[in-house]
């Protein structure tokens, strides 16, 4: 999304480079051609006093807009919240519609990049309603459009397809000519392609494929000029794709060669992704995994600021490199996709539990302003207090479960995912492995097969001896596979996945049992690591365990 809204904004940007300069705004067209190529923010607010010292309330609008991107895409999210919050008011009473849902779209993806997805959820169904209210269908679209966007990020695939489709039944005709409307018809078609092509659902793909090539031969032919080549490449990309499902790997590479001559070569890479990305599927077709590896490096780097793209092009990195002739080379990917997984995760329960830190935090204000004023009138309302009070603590203690709902289903899928990665390592030929990862694959048997995680005692150096090898190269093959951990919180995270196990099995084994046989020196101990490591204690988790399987 904010790829997009930079594109459109440059596009806008250029047509009015391309004015007429006799209408007295000379100066200003050439601070924005200053601003244009040196995103800097303060060339940006050039361009805004200028405007603002002619009065001219479109380009003020206009160059706030710019501004806020600006800060946006090179500086950061906050900064661009903060400044559409300031903006958003004055550009909307302007009635300057069509930089106002621009300005809109980058406040929710703001919002979306910070992991707020709540408040950008509820500013899209606002941007929306604010767009019938004052009758504007295009701002209508675009909050659609937006929201989609978001759904196709989270993964939310089948969402994100029902909102986009809905944008485009309402959406107006780009056959009308305005700029605005063919951008907005452009960007939908581009996310009903790229939302059907993760579903795998052909007939979707031809179809947005085929209706994304009409808009841009329209635009052609009507001589809507494109200065960055984006729409033609990517036209013939989509085409590319839709043909490659279809198995017509000739036709294809036809189409992509076509669209390589419509690049630029100053024009940053993210503008031509899609092209990037129906090369690397023509290249891995072919069976030309490096050229396709190569493919998938200049998306890393045009990805690196989009956190959801930048992992879905690491773990196809890893899939190529396995089919390449250097398949030990893709363990590493996998190690830091999951990594970066769990961050993500991590970052998401963070998250959630400062809004229900949040949510406690009023409600406990609350009630001691509703507890001063009751003692002021009368001792009766002593016994209201109390009813509260403990109303505020059935509320907490069932918000702090659903907490510890949502801790105990993200450790489960962490643990599917390390597994996962674990098999897949396995599968890998013992003569393609890296000495480190040989070492740590058979410290993780020795530990399961011979359970001397058991005795609170192992160190690493009786680890070192049972392996044949040192504890330096012990320590760099844990530090290398396991997380960046030390060999000692390697051995404990062991335990405690142990520990884990035992809780979700229905032994009857007491917490004192558990703690014992999963090595840990004591009861402490293994609190407090638990609790560290899971965000609850034991026997929160074996209770959410047993309400697991009931369920």
């Amino acid at each position: 999304m904010r790829k997009k809204l930079f594109l459109f904004v440059f596009l806008l940007c250029v047509c009015l480079c391309r004015a007429d300069t006799a209408t007295g705004r000379n100066k200003y067209i050439f601070l924005m051609r200053t601003a244009m190529s040196s995103n800097d923010i303060a060339d940006w607010n050039a361009t805004v006093d200028d405007a603002i010292l002619r009065c001219d309330t479109p380009a003020i609008c206009q160059s706030r807009l710019n501004r806020m991107q600006c800060l946006f895409n090179f500086y950061s999210a906050d900064s661009a919240i903060a400044e559409a919050r300031e903006c958003l008011p004055f550009i909307l009473e302007a009635k300057q519609y069509s930089f106002y849902f621009s300005a809109y779209s980058t406040y929710i993806s703001g919002l979306f990049k910070l992991r707020r997805f709540d408040e950008a959820k509820e500013e899209a169904v606002v941007m929306y309603e604010t767009a019938q209210r004052i009758n504007q269908p295009v701002g209508m679209v675009m909050a659609l459009q937006v929201q989609g966007s978001m759904y196709y990020k989270l993964g939310l695939y089948g969402q994100a397809l029902m909102v986009l489709e809905k944008g485009l039944a309402i959406c107006p005709s780009y056959e009308n000519g305005k700029n605005q409307v063919l951008y907005v018809s452009a960007v939908l078609y581009e996310w009903l392609f790229m939302t059907v092509l993760k579903m795998d659902d052909v007939e979707g793909i031809i179809r947005y494929a085929g209706d994304y090539a009409t808009l841009v031969k329209w635009r052609e032919e009507h001589e809507k000029p494109d200065p960055t080549g984006h729409y033609p490449v990517t036209a013939r990309a989509f085409l590319a794709l839709s043909l490659l499902k279809d198995g017509q790997v000739q036709e294809a590479k036809r189409l992509l060669d076509e669209a390589a001559s419509f690049i630029y070569p100053q024009i940053p890479a993210n503008a031509y992704e899609h092209f990037y990305e129906a090369r690397c599927a023509l290249r891995q077709a072919e069976g030309d995994y490096r050229g396709a590896i190569e493919d998938m490096d200049i998306l890393l780097a045009a990805h690196k600021g989009d956190l959801s793209f930048y992992m879905d092009d690491l773990l196809r990195k890893a899939e190529l490199l396995a089919y390449s002739d250097e398949p030990q080379s893709c363990a590493p990917f996998y190690q830091t996709y999951i990594q970066m997984k769990d961050s993500v995760n991590s970052l998401n329960i963070n998250a959630r539990i400062d809004q229900l830190h949040t949510l406690f935090e009023v409600d406990r204000l609350n009630r001691e302003k509703r507890n001063a004023r009751i003692w002021m009138i009368c001792a009766f309302t002593g016994c209201l207090l109390l009813v509260l009070l403990l109303s505020g603590y059935i509320v907490y203690s069932r918000r702090l479960k659903a907490k510890n709902r949502i801790l105990y289903r993200r450790i489960q899928e962490k643990l599917q995912r390390e597994n996962k990665a674990v098999e897949t390592i396995r599968q890998i030929p013992e003569g393609d492995l890296s000495r480190e990862l040989r070492l740590f694959i058979s410290l993780n048997e020795l530990l399961e097969n011979e359970k001397l995680f058991t005795s609170p005692s192992l160190n690493r150096d009786e680890l070192a001896k049972r392996l044949g090898t040192n504890r330096t190269y012990l320590m760099e093959a844990v530090r290398a596979y396991g997380g960046n951990m030390t060999v000692g919180e390697f051995l404990n995270d062991f335990r405690l996945k142990h520990a884990a196990g035992l809780l979700t099995q229905p032994s009857g084994l007491s917490i004192d049992r558990i703690c014992y046989d999963s090595g840990f020196a004591s009861r402490s101990v293994f609190y407090r690591l638990f609790r560290q490591s899971y965000g609850m204690s034991p026997t929160e988790y074996r209770k959410l365990s047993e309400e697991n399987k009931e369920g």
